[in-house]
């Protein structure tokens, strides 16, 4: 993770907008897949401040999935779910995306009982 941190800071130097964008993704993939609660909610603060920029539906459906996983790593089921759904709107048969959202189900389905 600190290598994509450090990757971050280099890009804010002046590099092109994509390739700073791609640095953030990577660092957010690595933040929302952590173990520390922490991290988990800085990936998914960085996710939700790069949404309002993008022109690609394929980075969005990805931002949208990285969040989608932060979220149900945080235990926020039905935001994860919200988040997933938008993804497969934009990508109906994204395999990762229905995976996830089986997974969001079974976790609230377990809640309610």
């Amino acid at each position: 993770m600190q290598g994509c941190e450090q990757e971050v800071r280099e890009a804010e130097k002046g590099s092109s907008d994509d390739f700073k964008s791609d640095c953030i993704m990577r660092l957010s993939w690595a933040l929302v897949h952590s173990k520390r609660p922490e991290d988990v909610q800085r990936g998914i603060a960085m996710l939700e401040a790069s949404l309002a920029n993008i022109a690609s539906s394929l980075k969005m459906r990805e931002k949208l999935y990285l969040l989608a996983v932060g979220h149900y790593r945080s235990g926020e089921y039905s935001r994860s779910r919200e988040l997933v759904e938008r993804c497969l709107t934009i990508e109906p048969d994204w395999r990762q995306a229905r995976s996830l959202k089986k997974a969001i189900e079974n976790r609230i389905t377990k809640g309610k009982n």
